[in-house]
């Protein structure tokens, strides 16, 4: 393992680290005279390494530089809405706990009505969110991104709500409240690094 070295940033060497998981992930592409010779693989690995830092700079960046965030706005609405939603990768995710995050991926019909009704429910939960003081996170300019992952978060554990309890006030209030204070720990982070 590459050892952590004063002359990369922390953006740096999350970059390189993601980077390895593209590479490892695509290595199947190329071992064995695959589609993906060792030249063009040298180029693929410098091209996600430099993504990577770019996006994990401007992500940090993006609340007092306007560059950032406008680089950030411009890549987020970039996202073609018929990609699907990322996934953790398989090796991962098989061996995370069943209470942590993202370790059971439910595949989502985005052109169902019940996406379409629960997507309605959770920008109405951020439009609320973003009308207090602490919501101010997800206001102007850079918060595209930031309101992007909160409501695929939202609309997951929204839809893991049996039906019949969706009408249930607390059930969703409590969404509702778990988000704001989602928002609330992303503001206080951002602000640390300042």
């Amino acid at each position: 393992m590459k050892q952590s070295s004063p002359a990369l940033s922390d953006e740096q060497l999350m970059a390189e680290l993601g980077a390895m998981m593209v590479r490892n992930n695509l290595e199947d592409l190329h071992a064995g005279n695959g589609p993906i010779s060792d030249a063009l693989m040298k180029q693929i690995n410098r091209r996600v390494r430099d993504a990577f830092y770019t996006c994990l700079h401007a992500v940090r960046w993006q609340e007092r530089s306007f560059s950032a965030s406008k680089w950030i706005d411009y890549h987020a609405h970039s996202i073609p809405s018929y990609w699907e939603a990322p996934e953790l990768i398989p090796g991962y995710r098989d061996g995370l706990e069943p209470e942590t995050e993202g370790s059971t991926p439910a595949p989502i019909d985005r052109t169902s009505l019940e996406f379409q009704a629960a997507l309605d429910v959770v920008r109405q939960m951020l439009d609320r969110i973003a009308g207090k003081p602490e919501g101010r996170f997800l206001r102007g300019p850079g918060s595209t991104i930031r309101r992007q992952r909160l409501e695929r978060l939202a609309i997951d554990r929204y839809l893991k709500i049996p039906t019949a309890e969706r009408q249930d006030s607390s059930r969703v209030g409590y969404l509702e409240f778990d988000l704001t204070e989602r928002v609330r720990a992303m503001r206080g982070t951002d602000a640390g690094d300042a």
